[in-house]
């Protein structure tokens, strides 16, 4: 029929909507599909509304007798007055729909950050992107849009995805973020200012690590500290596993917010004020865990690929190394040395954990092995020595 194509696969049917939908061609309509799926198991209905113009409440009906018929119904690729219409009726809420998306390029454009899940691009002076690397990620970009929110809410400076594009296969989400630059572009720009881009971000890692939440209003980090213990643990002598599972376990649970992946590309400048970006990560737990991430950033990486940081943040690695420790003394006044190492030791061990998980799920190589035997003794040495985990 002239609106309306059907297939039928593996009981999934593909039903596509096409022009105007409405009371003249409804009864026919719905005939066509009764025929077309009478004789078929189905399991779920997708509604292809890429090529659908208008629904009126007849045609509305008809899928509102889907719906009844068939459980699983999702509606996708709707344009911005399609979606209106069924928004405004309510069927947002009936079943699942998905708006047809902006689709954007980000060929040429800078890039301004790089996080655990995707890579933030710089669009022009006003609007920046994170384009997911996962091409199923429109599930992951509702969960960071909440947990900015979350943030936000909070008195956390960080700027709010207010919409969702398409870049080739994958999806991006769009942030308004006038005139600014990262603190890492800031740094590679000018070593001198090594000092100012050092209490800015400490300044920040505070008001984050001093903001609380209720218990179970973000994931704690320490469970999913474990996760990583039991991928690592094959890998280590059997005494450092125990202990490393021990040590890990024995972090307590806490209330305040953690970032997860806290580093120079993932906090920006704007009007002289440190804007948060990249909350995909944020969790509950103790600021070893940022203290962490920031290790491999600045030091652990650099062990293992020497020009890492030159590559990632356009920083020298001393510059890199300089500004960690340096991030500790202004954190903890009256810091000690010692009480320094200690730190850094704890950081090195849940830091150097996660980077021989990140190796171990890439295919084998000689570097590869290389790169996990560094990692073990890294953690192996340390784990020997310490106590606990915890600040």
């Amino acid at each position: 029929m002239e609106n309306i194509k059907i297939d039928v696969n593996n009981n999934i049917a593909d039903i596509k909507l096409i022009g105007h939908i409405d009371s003249k061609n409804a009864p026919q309509l719905e005939a066509f599909m009764d025929a077309e799926l009478g004789s078929h198991e189905i399991e779920s209905v997708i509604l292809d509304c890429s090529e659908l113009v208008y629904i009126s409440s007849a045609g509305l009906r008809l899928i509102l007798k889907l719906r009844k018929k068939y459980q699983d119904v999702t509606a996708v690729e709707l344009s911005p007055e399609v979606y209106d219409i069924f928004e405004l009726t309510g069927f947002t809420e009936l079943l699942n729909v998905r708006k047809r998306f902006r689709e954007i390029s980000v060929e040429g454009c800078e890039i301004i950050g790089s996080g655990v899940n995707g890579d933030v691009y710089r669009i022009d002076d006003e609007t920046i992107v994170k384009l997911y690397k996962n091409s199923d990620a429109l599930s992951d970009i509702e969960t960071e849009r909440s947990l900015a929110r979350k943030a936000f809410v909070k008195g956390i400076p960080t700027a709010i995805p207010y919409d969702t594009v398409k870049i080739g296969e994958y999806y991006g989400s769009v942030f308004e973020l006038l005139n600014s630059k990262s603190l890492a572009k800031v740094l590679a720009e000018d070593n001198s200012k090594l000092d100012t881009v050092t209490h800015l971000y400490v300044d920040l890692l505070k008001k984050i690590h001093s903001t609380e939440f209720r218990e179970g209003e973000l994931p704690q980090m320490g469970a999913k500290s474990l996760t990583t213990v039991d991928a690592v643990s094959p890998y280590l002598s059997e005494a450092a596993a125990e202990k490393l599972k021990h040590l890990v376990g024995s972090i307590p649970d806490d209330c305040h917010m953690v970032h997860g992946d806290y580093h120079l590309k993932n906090v920006m400048l704007q009007n002289g004020e440190a804007i948060l970006i990249d909350m995909d990560t944020i969790s509950l737990g103790n600021p070893i865990f940022d203290f962490a991430y920031m290790f491999n950033t600045y030091v652990g990486y650099g062990e293992l690929i020497p020009n890492n940081s030159m590559e990632f943040l356009h920083v020298p690695q001393d510059v890199c190394g300089k500004l960690y420790y340096d991030t500790i003394r202004l954190y903890f006044p009256g810091i000690t040395e010692d009480d320094i190492n200690e730190l850094v030791d704890k950081a090195a061990v849940l830091g150097f954990m996660r980077i021989m998980k990140r190796f171990i799920k890439k295919e084998k190589t000689e570097e590869h092995d290389r790169f996990i035997a560094i990692c073990r003794r890294n953690i192996e040495e340390r784990v020997s020595r310490l106590d606990k985990l915890y600040i």
